[in-house]
C-alpha cells in the first residue's frame, strides 16, 4: 500500500498564532504541515499511526490501526483529533513551574540563588539570577561586605520571587506543540464504520473468510479446511478434510462452520449484556 501524504488544513484556518505569547509562537521553519503530524509516528510493522506524547514524566500513547478504523486516512484523522484533545487537555509545565526546580548542581538548595565565594571560601555575595525568557537573563547581587550574610541572602531570596513573577507562559516542548494547543476545534468528518477485529481477514490468509484458514500436513500439502472462533472465553474449531470431502467441499463446510459459530458468539454476547428492568 502507498504512503499517503496527510491531509494539511491552510495554516489560516488551522490556528490563530497572534493569540499565542510571542515566545510560544512557531518560527518560520516549522510549518504547519509539521504541526499537523506533532506527535504523530507511522508504523509500518504494525500497520498503525501511533500517537505518543510526553509531559513530564507521563507518556500519553494510542495507536490507530489502519485495518480497524478504515484505512490510512482515517486512522489518521482519528490519530490528530486524539492527539490534539490530550494537547489541550495536558498541556506543557508553565515556564515559572520549571524554574522554581532544584537543579542538581545546586550548591546552595535555593533554585537560581547562588551565593558567590573568594578564595578562602567565605561567602562575599547572594545573587539571583532568572532567564525570563530566551535570550534575556536578569540578575541581581547582594554584597555580604554591606548587608551582611543572612540579608544579603534574604535580599537574594526575595529577589529571585521577583524575577519568577516577571515569567509568564508555557515550557516549549516543541515548536509545534503550541499551533495545535492554541487551534480550533476540529470540524467533524464522515469516518468510515470501525471494523471488528473478527472482520479482518489476515495477508496470508488463502480462503478470503476471517476464521477460516487452510491447513497442511508434514509434508506441506493441503490437508483440511478448518473454521476457529471465540466464544466467550472459550475456542470453537471445527475442520473438514480435503481427503474426504474434496477441496471446495470442504472448504464451503468450514465457511458454513464459521457462520455457525458468529451467530453462537452472537447470541452468548447477547446473553451477557444486564438486563434492565423498566420503571413501572
Amino acid at each position: 500500500m502507498a504512503k499517503i501524504k496527510p491531509k494539511i488544513r491552510n495554516a489560516s484556518a488551522h490556528a490563530d498564532v497572534d493569540s499565542a505569547p510571542k515566545h510560544e509562537v512557531p518560527t518560520a521553519q516549522w510549518t504547519f504541515h509539521a504541526a499537523a503530524m506533532y506527535g504523530i509516528h507511522r508504523s509500518a510493522k504494525d500497520k498503525n499511526w501511533a500517537v505518543i506524547l510526553k509531559r513530564g514524566r507521563v507518556v500519553y500513547s494510542k495507536a490507530f490501526s489502519f485495518g480497524i478504523h478504515g484505512g490510512e486516512e482515517a486512522a489518521l484523522l482519528l490519530a490528530q483529533a486524539w492527539r490534539d484533545e490530550v494537547v489541550k487537555k495536558y498541556p506543557p509545565a508553565s515556564r515559572r513551574k520549571l524554574a522554581e526546580k532544584l537543579r542538581s548542581d545546586s550548591k546552595t538548595g535555593i533554585p537560581g540563588v547562588l551565593c558567590r565565594l573568594d578564595a578562602r571560601g567565605e561567602p562575599i555575595a547572594w545573587r539571583a539570577m532568572t532567564q525570563l525568557f530566551p535570550g534575556q537573563k536578569v540578575a541581581k547581587q547582594f554584597s555580604v561586605s554591606r548587608y551582611g550574610a543572612a540579608e544579603a541572602k534574604r535580599l537574594a531570596i526575595a529577589e529571585r520571587q521577583k524575577q519568577l513573577r516577571q515569567m509568564t507562559g508555557l515550557q516549549r516542548v516543541h515548536p509545534s506543540e503550541v499551533t495545535v494547543r492554541i487551534a480550533p476545534p476540529r470540524e467533524p468528518v464522515p469516518l468510515p464504520r470501525r471494523i471488528d477485529l473478527a472482520e479482518i481477514v489476515r495477508t496470508p490468509n488463502p480462503s478470503g473468510v476471517v476464521g477460516v484458514v487452510l491447513t497442511k500436513d508434514a509434508k506441506g500439502r493441503p490437508a483440511r479446511w478448518t473454521a476457529a472462533t471465540h466464544v466467550g472465553d472459550k475456542r470453537v474449531s471445527e475442520s473438514f478434510s480435503i481427503k474426504v470431502h474434496g477441496d471446495e467441499q470442504a472448504k464451503a463446510l468450514a465457511v458454513a462452520a464459521r457462520e455457525k459459530h458468529l451467530k453462537m458468539r452472537a447470541e452468548s454476547q447477547r446473553a451477557q449484556k444486564p438486563r434492565t428492568r423498566k420503571p413501572r
